[in-house]
């Protein structure tokens, strides 16, 4: 390039998300703390193959059963976690999922406005409900 009178100047940046939610990790990290022996944990479980960022935020096993977490510190469209968790499920061959919701006014707002408790579904079994969820602490300890 010195024959033409330039010169070549790289910089390198971190590729990938940037560590966001400290709050979800705080989350996740208030549920592995009550993991006990037989079962173990792992996070940030890779779905597909190589180059798909998608990943698990924590998978809990008995060395035989799977079950995945999706942690949200904040719902504010239950029907884009819907979708995510189905196509997760149906791509990690892993169909138990618990939606780890913060305890939070706006989580419990959301929650109830949308019906959540019947509407987590299940894509392998279609329409109907796979499960329901219950907050954990009194709604004081949630402020």
């Amino acid at each position: 390039m010195s024959v033409v009178g330039l010169e070549l100047s790289a910089r390198a940046y971190p590729s990938g998300a940037p560590l966001r939610d400290r709050g979800q990790i705080n989350l996740l990290g208030r549920l592995t703390g009550q993991v006990s022996p037989p079962l173990t944990w792992r996070a940030e479980v890779p779905i597909g193959g190589a180059g798909d960022p998608r990943a698990w935020d924590l998978v809990i096993s008995n060395g035989r059963d799977r079950v995945a977490v999706e942690a949200e510190t904040r719902l504010s469209d239950l029907q884009a976690v819907q979708r995510r968790i189905a196509l997760k499920s149906r791509d990690s061959g892993i169909t138990t999922v618990i939606l780890l919701l913060a305890a939070s006014r706006t989580n419990r707002t959301t929650s109830v406005s949308s019906r959540t408790r019947s509407e987590i579904r299940s894509p392998r079994r279609g329409p109907r409900p796979c499960g329901t969820f219950e907050w954990a602490g009194s709604p004081a300890e949630a402020r």
